[in-house]
């Protein structure tokens, strides 16, 4: 996995948005590690969820076509 040492300008707050008046780096850190951890952690289920979504897709197509390949 991929790992930041800084946080792209786009993504720092404006100086004239509410609510980020007091931007804290180190909580975005820990918010940017917290996705990845997610991401994850939950990266065997997402590939289990696309290989079910294709064997039904492959299911349907064979279905439509009458059971001919």
């Amino acid at each position: 996995m991929r790992t930041r040492k800084y946080t792209p300008i786009y993504h720092q707050p404006c100086p004239d948005m509410a609510g980020c008046v007091d931007f804290d780096p180190a909580k975005t850190q820990r918010s940017m590690q917290w996705v990845q951890d997610l991401k994850a952690r939950l990266k065997d289920k997402m590939e289990r969820d696309e290989k079910t979504a294709l064997e039904a897709a492959r299911a349907r197509r064979f279905a439509r076509v009458g059971g001919v390949l």
